[in-house]
């Protein structure tokens, strides 16, 4: 079975530091990382393109902190979704069967306590210490 970290974002939110953690900690494990994301509203054109500037954004600080060859070799996926958060994170967890996911750390988008009981008890929360 392949390991799979989940990151779970919200684009309103500073993620540059979470991401490049978590794009380190699924190369060290060599791991697929799996950028999820939930938009309340409708997804029109607009706030698509906002989600795909934001993983632009994160990935662009990645590579001037870390050099463009450190994310060549990382498989990603993306899955931007449309409605509840947690709901389509559960959604997400049951496809993917994640091995991490990366915590929230000082974001209130999304709370880890609430993220652990929707996930099976081999999932592990990977702490995020900014």
């Amino acid at each position: 079975m392949k390991n799979v970290v989940l990151f779970p974002f919200n684009i309103e939110e500073d993620n540059k530091d979470r991401y490049t953690k978590a794009v380190k900690f699924a190369r060290k494990n060599e791991a697929e990382l799996v950028l999820f994301t939930a938009l309340q509203q409708a997804s029109d054109e607009r706030i698509s393109d906002d989600v795909y500037f934001h993983l632009l954004e994160l990935n662009g600080y990645f590579q001037v902190q870390n050099g463009w060859q450190n994310t060549a070799d990382l498989k990603t996926e993306r899955k931007i979704m449309q409605g509840e958060f947690y709901e389509n994170l559960e959604k997400v967890v049951k496809e993917k069967s994640p091995t991490w996911i990366i915590g929230s750390g000082y974001c209130t988008s999304f709370d880890n306590k609430r993220v652990k009981e929707l996930v099976s008890s081999e999932v592990r929360i990977v702490p995020v210490i900014l």
